[in-house]
């Protein structure tokens, strides 16, 4: 990370897998919602309509795991209540 990216001011969408080991040290949900966080942390500014999911049971290589297409759902929901 590089600091805030506070001249962000459109949507924007986080997509982690619960155990994910590079972005969230291996648990999205303890102690927080870590994807669900990133937009005050990081995009002060993003729009209202940002959005974050995190699918459970799966970590780093969520394009890989069963629980993929719950992700892919997420993101298109997340294209159409933006006019994307």
């Amino acid at each position: 990370m590089f600091g805030v990216a506070d001249a962000c001011k459109g949507p924007m969408d986080v997509v982690d897998g619960e155990n994910d080991l590079p972005f969230c040290q291996s648990n999205c949900l303890v102690p927080e919602d870590k994807a669900a966080a990133v937009k005050a942390a990081l995009y002060p500014n993003a729009r209202e309509s940002s959005m974050s999911f995190v699918a459970k049971g799966t970590g780093h290589g969520l394009n890989l795991h069963y629980v993929a297409g719950e992700a892919y759902q997420q993101i298109f929901e997340f294209l159409r209540a933006n006019g994307i």
